[in-house]
């Protein structure tokens, strides 16, 4: 029960733009239930908010692990991707810019 309440938290902070509460109260699901799925996703889910990429990649492919055939992770996995390309070249034109 409290792991579904947590679980649930952390939806509602998501969708109040708290990304970092919420991926708290997913590290404590998950904690408790190493293969919960949705937390999984949805830490994943708010790491790519937070345009930490790294760590969004890292529990997309946990949560493909434990359920390959799930649509919604892998959209998540491709959008991740995307976002860190862009993410990447932003930097890159960025820093270019700086050492000539």
């Amino acid at each position: 029960c409290l792991v579904s309440a947590r679980a649930n938290l952390s939806l509602c902070y998501f969708k109040l733009g708290r990304y970092r509460k919420s991926c708290a109260q997913c590290s404590k699901v998950l904690k408790r239930d190493p293969k919960n799925v949705k937390a999984l996703y949805r830490r994943a889910q708010a790491y790519t908010e937070l345009e930490d990429y790294g760590l969004a990649q890292e529990d997309v492919a946990r949560c493909l692990a434990i359920a390959p055939d799930n649509t919604e992770a892998q959209k998540l996995g491709t959008r991740v991707a995307v976002r860190m390309q862009r993410h990447n070249q932003k930097e890159k034109t960025l820093y270019s810019g700086l050492f000539k």
